[in-house]
C-alpha cells in the first residue's frame, strides 16, 4: 500500500465528512484512511460509522480524550499502519486531488516532506504560504517553535518513523504538536527532508473559523470541495496561485513568501488558432512545475509540469494539439520519456533524445472548454548534476510554442 491517510479529530463534526471526501478524491487511490477520535462526541462517532460502512479503506478508532491532542492515540494507531508513507489530514482542511500523489513522490526520495497550502480566511481570501526544509531559515523557525509545517502539508515515510526515538507524544505546553513532531525528525542526522512550493492544501484555520457558525462553514467547504474536484478545478486554484506574486523561485527570500488573492474563475481566453510563444506572452497559460522566462522559452522543473486553456465554447470536432519544445537530457538518459495527460486522460507518450534542437510533436485531444494539460517528466535531472553550475532546477522540457488548431 502507497499510503496511510491519518484524521485526528475532537469535536468539529460535519466538516470530517469533507475532509474525508477530499482524501477519497485523490489521483492516487493507494490508501487506507485512519480517523484518530480524541475523545469525540457522538456525532462524530455516527458520522465516522457511516463513512466506514461506504468505504472500506476507512477505519476509526475511539479513544477517550487524551493528554494535549490525543498524539499518544496517533501513535498507538501508527503501530498497524500498513502504507508506505503516512501523510496528514486535518478535520476541517481540504486536500487538492494531486496532493498525495505528489507528496509521495516526493517521499521517494525523502524521509520527511512537504507541500504549500493555501490559508482561507473567512472573507475567503487565500493566502499562499510555503515552508522550504531545505532553507536555513525556515529551519531555523522551525526549531525554535516559531512557524513550521501544516499539519495537512506533511508527510513522511513509515520506514523513518519507526526509527524514532519517541513518535508521537505528549507535546510540552507553548509547543505545537505537529511542530514537535517534525523536530524529531530533523534531530536525526539520516533524515532526508524534501519540499515542494505547489499548494496541494486548503487550511481552514480553526483560530478563525471555529467562531463561525456551523452551517456557513459547511456550506464553505461544500463549495471548495466542489470546485477543486470539477474538470480542471485545481489548476485554475494553483494558477491562480501562481499569479499571485509570490515569486518565482522555488526558494524565494523571506518577503514574499506569503501572498494573496481571491480567486477568480476566469482565466486569460485562448482564441483557438492561435499560437502560444513562450518566451513572450504565454507566461499566464502557465500554472505550475516552470521555472524563469527565457529569451527562447521556458524550462519545467520537476517531474511534473501543467498548463491551463480555457476555450470558451470550443468546437464539436476534435482538436489538434501542436507543440514545440527542447529536451534536457543527462548521461544517465540522454533520452527521456515525456507524457501528456489532458483533463486527466493519458493522450500520448514519447522517448525524446537531447538533440540540441527543438522537437515537434503534434496529437489529436479532445474538445472542450477548459484543457488542463499535464506534462510528466519522470527522468526531470537537476541541471547541477550536468552541467558545470549550481543550478537547482530539474530541468525536463523546454517549451517553446504552443498551438491548437480545428481538426480538418
Amino acid at each position: 500500500m502507497e499510503a496511510t491517510v491519518l484524521i485526528p479529530t475532537h469535536n468539529h463534526g460535519e466538516t470530517l465528512r469533507y475532509s474525508v471526501a477530499s482524501a477519497q478524491a485523490q489521483t492516487l487511490q493507494d490508501f487506507e484512511i485512519l480517523i484518530v477520535g480524541d475523545g469525540a462526541p457522538e456525532i462524530t462517532r455516527d458520522l465516522a460509522s457511516d463513512l466506514m460502512r461506504n468505504d472500506a479503506r476507512i477505519h476509526f478508532f475511539n479513544f477517550p480524550k487524551g493528554e494535549r491532542h490525543g498524539e499518544l492515540h496517533r501513535h498507538s494507531v501508527l503501530a498497524g499502519a500498513r502504507g508506505r508513507c503516512v501523510c496528514y489530514l486535518c478535520d476541517d482542511d481540504l486536500w487538492l486531488p494531486s496532493h498525495l500523489e505528489h507528496l509521495t513522490g516526493l517521499l521517494r526520495r525523502a524521509d520527511l516532506a512537504n507541500t504549500a497550502q493555501l490559508l482561507i480566511d473567512p472573507s475567503e481570501e487565500a493566502v499562499v504560504t510555503t515552508f522550504d526544509l531545505g532553507h536555513s531559515l525556515d529551519r531555523a523557525l522551525l526549531e525554535t517553535n516559531r512557524s513550521g509545517i501544516g499539519l495537512a502539508c506533511g508527510g513522511h515515510t513509515l520506514e523513518a518513523y519507526r526509527r524514532l526515538p519517541h513518535g508521537w507524544r505528549t507535546t510540552p505546553p507553548g509547543i505545537h504538536t505537529d511542530t514537535h513532531m517534525w523536530q524529531q525528525f530533523l534531530d536525526r542526522s539520516w533524515c532526508r527532508t524534501m519540499s515542494s512550493p505547489r499548494p496541494t492544501v486548503l487550511k481552514f484555520a480553526a483560530t478563525a473559523w471555529d467562531a463561525q457558525p456551523l452551517a456557513s462553514r459547511l456550506a464553505v467547504l461544500d463549495r471548495w470541495q466542489r470546485r477543486i474536484t470539477k474538470p480542471g478545478g485545481e489548476t485554475e486554484i494553483a494558477w491562480r496561485a501562481f499569479e499571485s506574486g509570490w515569486g518565482p523561485s522555488p526558494h524565494p527570500s523571506a518577503a514574499p513568501r506569503n501572498a494573496r488573492f481571491r480567486p477568480d474563475p476566469d482565466f486569460q481566453p485562448y482564441k483557438l488558432g492561435d499560437k502560444i510563444e513562450f518566451a513572450h506572452a504565454g507566461s499566464s497559460y502557465l500554472s505550475w512545475g516552470w521555472s524563469n522566462r527565457e529569451p527562447w522559452g521556458v524550462w519545467s522543473d520537476g517531474e511534473e509540469a501543467r498548463i491551463t486553456l480555457s476555450l470558451g465554447d470550443p468546437p464539436n470536432s476534435a482538436l489538434f494539439l501542436e507543440l514545440s519544445f527542447l529536451v534536457f537530457g543527462s548521461p544517465n538518459h540522454p533520452s527521456i520519456d515525456v507524457a501528456l495527460v489532458v483533463n486527466g486522460h493519458h493522450l500520448s507518450r514519447w522517448n525524446l533524445p537531447d538533440q540540441g534542437a527543438p522537437h515537434f510533436q503534434s496529437v489529436e485531444i479532445p474538445a472542450a472548454p477548459f484543457l488542463d494539460l499535464r506534462f510528466l517528466i519522470p527522468e526531470a535531472a537537476p541541471a547541477r548534476q550536468v552541467t558545470d553550475t549550481s543550478d537547482h532546477r530539474r530541468l525536463g522540457i523546454g517549451l517553446i510554442s504552443l498551438h491548437i488548431r480545428q481538426a480538418s
